[in-house]
This record gives structure tokens, sequence and C-alpha cells, in this order.
């Protein structure tokens, strides 16, 4: 690293007619200016630690042994905990920047949450049990959340979230007794949004706009990954399950999926198949899909709905930047729009192990 110019001194002549106000703002001015310098060419990123002989303790400080220090010890001041921050793209979301933060401290609460006040703040909860949000401007943070009790198979999810501009953020949701019926996060009410979420064990991750015309939601910086199949779903007849990581209905409009990993390779029925059936399965309109990395499916995305008609087609989609892995049910098919729907733009869309272009998007019904 180059080391920065020293600033230039140019010759200062004092005259005997200097007073000495002007001397005490000389020495001023002369005093700030070499502390800046002496700060900005030793001054650290972001990881960098101060320390000070004297000071009250708060966390995150602790008392550090200093021979340089007058008493012999210091404080030092380090990044604080309990907050999130996932690399930006090209790299993208894990379970070390998505869910709980480290150093949170978490309430147990058993049983079902229903949240019924408008603003209301949930934070640092263990859910033993879901959520259930029928209010406006919720946001649940800093929170894990179990999923309900065993029981029979209800359809449900472990967040339901039925209110307008609600927020889930910092939490992670996992399903302690599992069904073919239970996903992670319902997101029914419009405006809603999903930030490093990490969202693992239900049928489907996600299910965005749960009804049709639902709009305007987002789910980003977010984790889905590992969801759980199953043989006998009776929303499939009786078959086995179709897992998706985001799924949403037709009629939905405004959902954009930016900078996720939506990992659904894992998923795999009791023969060892692959069975998991999109990253993102979407009857959408005004769809984006943007900056995530995308595995697993039968084609990893899948704007085919079979609800979708030349009086109500899919349009406009766009499928741009996003990484893409190699496993898939059907060879090549990393995105299967149907003969109704429009591709709008689909711009640097490759590989993730080798940053060649993914083939262009197949369209049939």
């Amino acid at each position: 690293m180059r080391k920065p110019k020293k600033p230039r001194l140019q010759n200062i002549h004092l005259s005997k007619g200097v007073s000495k106000s002007q001397l005490v703002i000389f020495a001023a001015v002369f005093v700030v200016v070499g502390a800046v310098f002496l700060f900005s060419t030793h001054a650290a990123g972001p990881s960098a630690s101060l320390e000070a002989e004297n000071s009250t303790v708060n966390s995150p400080a602790a008392t550090i042994k200093d021979t340089n220090a007058s008493a012999g010890q210091a404080l030092k001041f380090t990044a604080a905990t309990g907050a999130n921050y996932c690399p930006a793209f090209p790299a993208f979301p894990d379970a070390n920047c998505t869910g709980v933060p480290g150093g949170t401290t978490l309430t147990t609460k058993t049983g079902n949450q229903t949240i019924n006040t408008a603003g209301t703040v949930v934070s640092g909860w263990d859910v033993q049990g879901k959520i259930i949000v029928n209010a406006d401007n919720v946001t649940i943070e800093n929170s894990r959340v179990h999923g309900p009790a065993a029981g029979g198979c209800i359809n449900g999810a472990a967040i339901e979230l039925n209110g307008q501009h609600d927020t889930v953020q910092d939490t992670e949701v996992l399903l302690d007794h599992p069904t073919a019926c239970l996903d992670g996060i319902w997101m029914v009410g419009n405006y809603s949004t999903l930030t490093r979420v990490n969202d693992h064990g239900g049928t489907d991750g996600v299910k965005a706009a749960g009804d049709p015309g639902v709009h305007d939601q987002l789910i980003q910086d977010s984790y889905i990954h590992d969801m759980r199949w199953d043989p006998d779903d009776p929303n499939q007849g009786h078959t086995e399950t179709h897992n998706d990581g985001v799924q949403d209905w037709s009629g939905a409009y405004n959902i954009t999926l930016r900078h996720n990993r939506i990992d659904m390779s894992t998923v795999f029925n009791s023969s060892g198949e692959l069975a998991s059936n999109a990253a993102w399965q979407s009857g959408t309109s005004n769809a984006r899909a943007e900056y995530n990395y995308l595995d697993g499916g039968g084609c990893t995305l899948n704007f085919a709905s079979s609800e979708s008609s030349t009086q109500n087609p899919q349009t406009p989609i766009y499928i741009n930047n996003n990484h893409f892995g190699r496993t898939r049910g059907y060879t090549g098919c990393v995105v299967l729009i149907n003969n109704q729907a429009i591709m709008t733009e689909y711009n640097g869309n490759v590989y993730d192990d080798t940053g060649a272009a993914v083939p262009t998007w197949q369209q049939h019904n």
C-alpha cells in the first residue's frame, strides 16, 4: 500500500506585531489540522478498534492490559453484536449473515403468538409455536420461530403475515414438527418484506402472495434451503409434495426476489432422486428475480402457471444477473415460461461455478 504523502509545510514568519490572541488561534488551528492528519493516516477500516485509558465500560467494550497506558490497562471498543450484514453481490447470503444475529438474548414464548396491534415490534423471541400477524406495520426481528406443535396436516406456516406493510428480518424459521401442509412463511398481505431470513425445514420456504391479487412483496438478502419432502401431501391428491423455495399464486403482481440464496438442490425423495419443484414457482405479473443464487427444481425458475392465459398473461418478467447452480431435474431447463408469458428482460444470468451464460429460457405449456 502506498504511504500517504506528507503535507507540505510552508515557512511561517511571525512579525513582532503578532498579538497573543493571534498566536492562540494559530496554535489551535495547528493542533486540529495535525490531529486530522494523524487520524487519516493511521485509521483502519471497519474492523479497527479504539482504546481509551479511562472510560465507563459498556458493551461492546472490554478492559484489557496495556503497558503503554498510564494505569496499565485500557478500554478496547469492538464491533457491536446484534446485527447481520450479508456480503454484496457476487457473494450471496448464507447461515452466517441471516437468522438471529450473534449475541442476541432470546426469550422463550410457548404456543402460538397472535399479533393484533398495528405497529407492534417483536424482537428477541424464541417461539415454540407460530406467529400469526393480523395487523399492519408489524415487525418481527432477531427471533427464532419453531412452528406449531405436533398434530395433523393443517395448512399453515410458522409465520403468517396477514396485514399490510409487515416485515420479518434477522429471523430464523425452522420447523420442529414438519408436515406436508406446513410452510415456513406466508406473505398474505400487501407490501410485506423479508430481509436476512434463514428459512428451512418446511414444504415451501415462502408463499409470497398466497392469495390472488396480493402485490408488492420483497424477499431480499435471505437464505431459503433444505425443504422437507413428504410422500403424502393432501394438497397434491395424496401424492408427493411439490417443494418450492418461493411460490406465489396466479393473479399476484409486483413480487421481487433480490440477492437471496435459494437452494433447492438438497430435496430428495425416498429413492434418492431430486424431488424439488422449483426455486421460484410463479404466476406473478411484474415478477423480478435479480442478483440471486438459485439452484434445484425440475426447472429452477418456473413461470408456467396453468392459470395464466392470453387474457391474463404473466408479464413483465425480469430475470437479470442471477447465478445458477447445476442441479435440476430437467437438464438445461434453467428458466421455464409458458406460452402465454412474456419475458421482458433476461440479462447477465450465469452458472455460478464458471461464469458462463446459462441457456435462454424454455417456453412451453
